[in-house]
C-alpha cells in the first residue's frame, strides 16, 4: 500500500512538471507571435530593411565547360624511310602554307635528275632536228613520230624523279604555329615517324555540351563568352559555329562547336575554359535574392504599402548572384523587405531600418544571369 502511494505522488508530481513546461512553451509562443505581428499584436513595428524594386539591362547566360581546340592541327610526319638531310625551322616557329620544314636525303634522287633532264634536252633536240627534215621531206613522218615518243618518255621520266624528290621535302600544309621539334639532323628514321606538330590557332575553337533541353534556345551565331583560368580577368567572346546533329542517348546532351578569336595566341589546344552561352539579352525587375520566401512551390515577397507589410506571390525568371529576377508580381518602384521578413506576416507595421540599392548587387551592368547545364 505504501509502495502504491509512492508512485501515485511520482506520477501527480511528473504531471504537474508537464504542465508546467507546456504552459511555458505557450506563453513564449504567443510572445513571439505579438512581437512578429506588429501592428497587429503589440510589441510595435518590426525593423526591417528594404530594397526598391528596380529595372535592369542585362544577359540571361547558359553555363558549361569546355575545351579549346585548334582551328586545324595535324602532326607533321616522315612520308619516307630514310635519313634526315636537313631542318629549316625553329621549335614555335610561325610558318606559312607550303614553307619547306625538312630535306630527307635525297643524293640519289638528285644524281637520276641530273641524268634524267640530260637525257630530256637530248631527246628535244633529236625531235626539233626530225621535225625540220620532216617539214622538207629529208625524214619520214614515222622517224619524228617515234622520236616524239621517246621525248615523251624522258619527260615522264623527269616528272618521275621530281615527285619522289618532293616526297623528301616536307612542307607545312597551312598556316599555323609549330610545336616541339621530335627529331633531329642526320638521324634515319622510318616512314609515318613524328617530327613536330602544326596547329592554326587563329581562330580557335571551343568544344562543349548543353542539355538537350536547351536545343530551342540554341542557334548558330548565337554569342558564347569565355574565361580560362590562365587570363581569369580577361572574357574571350565568340560565336557558335556548329550544333551537333544528334544527341548522345547516354548524357542526352548535344555537342556545340565555338569560334573565338585569338589573333593574340592567348589561348592554346587544350585548354579548360568556362563557357557562358549567352541565351538572352533583356530588361527585367530585379530584387535582392534575400526577399524571396519560398513557400510550397511558390515564391512571396513582402512588399510595403503605408508602413505595412503585404505578402505577395512572385514569379521569379533568372537569377544572378544574391540577385532575383521577377516576372511577375511586382513593378519597378515597389519597396520590398530584404532583411527582417522572417518575423513578418501580411499586415505586419515595419519600420525601416536602412535600405539596400539593388543595383549595387548586380555583378556589373551587364550582369550575367547563369544557368549550370549540371544543375
Amino acid at each position: 500500500m505504501k509502495q502504491f502511494l509512492e508512485q501515485h505522488v511520482i506520477s501527480i508530481l511528473l504531471g504537474a512538471v508537464l504542465i508546467a513546461l507546456t504552459v511555458a512553451v505557450l506563453w513564449r509562443l504567443q510572445e513571439d507571435g505579438n512581437q512578429g505581428g506588429g501592428g497587429r499584436g503589440g510589441g510595435g513595428p518590426v525593423p526591417v530593411v528594404t530594397s526598391e524594386v528596380v529595372t535592369a539591362p542585362f544577359v540571361d547566360t547558359l553555363q558549361a565547360v569546355g575545351s579549346t581546340r585548334a582551328n586545324e592541327s595535324i602532326e607533321i610526319t616522315a612520308n619516307i624511310s630514310d635519313r634526315i638531310e636537313r631542318i629549316l625551322f625553329r621549335e614555335g616557329e610561325q610558318v606559312e602554307a607550303g614553307q619547306l620544314l625538312v630535306v630527307m636525303n635525297s643524293a640519289e634522287e638528285r644524281a637520276q635528275l641530273a641524268e634524267a633532264l640530260a637525257n630530256l634536252s637530248d631527246q628535244r633536240q633529236q625531235f626539233e632536228r626530225l621535225d625540220r627534215l620532216v617539214a622538207t621531206n629529208s625524214a619520214a613522218l614515222s622517224q619524228r613520230d617515234e622520236q616524239k615518243a621517246r621525248l615523251e618518255a624522258s619527260e615522264a621520266r623527269v616528272g618521275a624523279i621530281r615527285a619522289r624528290l618532293e616526297e623528301r621535302e616536307i612542307r607545312a600544309p597551312f598556316a599555323g604555329q609549330l610545336g616541339l621539334r621530335q627529331v633531329s639532323p642526320g638521324a634515319r628514321i622510318a616512314s609515318g615517324t613524328m617530327i613536330t606538330t602544326l596547329d592554326d590557332v587563329q581562330p580557335i575553337k571551343l568544344d562543349f555540351s548543353v542539355p538537350e533541353g536547351f536545343l530551342s534556345v540554341l542557334h548558330e551565331g548565337a554569342s558564347i563568352r569565355g574565361r580560362t583560368a590562365a587570363w581569369p580577368d580577361q572574357v574571350f567572346e565568340g560565336k557558335v559555329i556548329q550544333i551537333s546533329p544528334r544527341v548522345d542517348p547516354l548524357t542526352r546532351s548535344v555537342a556545340i562547336r565555338a569560334e573565338i578569336p585569338n589573333d593574340a595566341r592567348q589561348l592554346r589546344p587544350g585548354m579548360l575554359m568556362l563557357v557562358d552561352l549567352v541565351r538572352d539579352e533583356r530588361t527585367g525587375l530585379m530584387v535582392p535574392e534575400s526577399a524571396l520566401s519560398p513557400r510550397g512551390d511558390d515564391q512571396f515577397v513582402f512588399r510595403i504599402r503605408d508602413g505595412h507589410a503585404e505578402l505577395v506571390r512572385v514569379t521569379v525568371g533568372s537569377r544572378l548572384p544574391g540577385v532575383a529576377e521577377i516576372t511577375s508580381g511586382l513593378s519597378a518602384g515597389d519597396v520590398v523587405v530584404a532583411e527582417g521578413g522572417l518575423r513578418l506576416r501580411s499586415g505586419s507595421e515595419v519600420r525601416v531600418q536602412r535600405e539596400i540599392d539593388t543595383l549595387a548587387l548586380l555583378p556589373d551592368r551587364s550582369a550575367n544571369a547563369d544557368t549550370e547545364v549540371g544543375g
